[in-house]
């Protein structure tokens, strides 16, 4: 009895040692899959811009689903121009902001310049059919709007209008 006990004890713990492997190799495989389906920010910052998703949708790899916006110096505007005004617009040129929502003609608008122009235009659809628009990145001086006591300070992801000031063009030019 004592020698069929311990070949018993000897075979479950020879299984027990294979069950052991095969769990640890198991959760290595899990432990590289989670890092697969992690998602990493390139910086640190303030998450805004979220992407609505639905749990079973799926996600490409590169796939923007939401932005973390650092501790930048500057202050942009991201605007679209229409490929039929592009060609008045500059590096350089002065921008008025206004803030959708609030009074311009209370608190003004911000004042900026156009920093950069997308060399390639981006299409969007509307009633009238198809539009080509190009990107515009407008830096601003400062993100707050004053009338007397009162200040409106621009936040990230709010609504704009922006206005390019380009070459003074009269009805008599055209």
């Amino acid at each position: 009895i004592y020698a069929q006990l311990v070949s018993e004890l000897g075979t479950a713990r020879s299984n027990n040692n294979k069950s052991i492997t095969e769990l640890e190799a198991n959760l290595g495989v899990a432990t590289g899959q989670d890092k697969a389906h992690s998602i990493l920010a390139p910086n640190e910052g303030t998450l805004h811009y979220l992407v609505p998703l639905k749990q079973g949708m799926s996600i490409q790899q590169g796939q923007t689903i939401a932005e973390v916006s650092g501790k930048e110096k500057g202050y942009y505007v991201e605007a679209f121009v229409l490929a039929s005004d592009i060609s008045r617009v500059s590096k350089g040129a002065k921008a008025d902001v206004a803030i959708t929502g609030v009074n311009s003609q209370k608190y003004g608008t911000l004042k900026g310049q156009v920093r950069q122009i997308d060399s390639g235009t981006i299409s969007q659809e509307t009633k009238e059919g198809n539009i080509s628009l190009y990107k515009v990145m407008i830096e601003l001086e400062t993100l707050t709007l004053k009338h007397g006591s009162e200040t409106v300070v621009l936040q990230k992801d709010m609504p704009v209008e922006v206005r390019i000031v380009y070459d003074k063009e009269t009805y008599l030019d055209w």
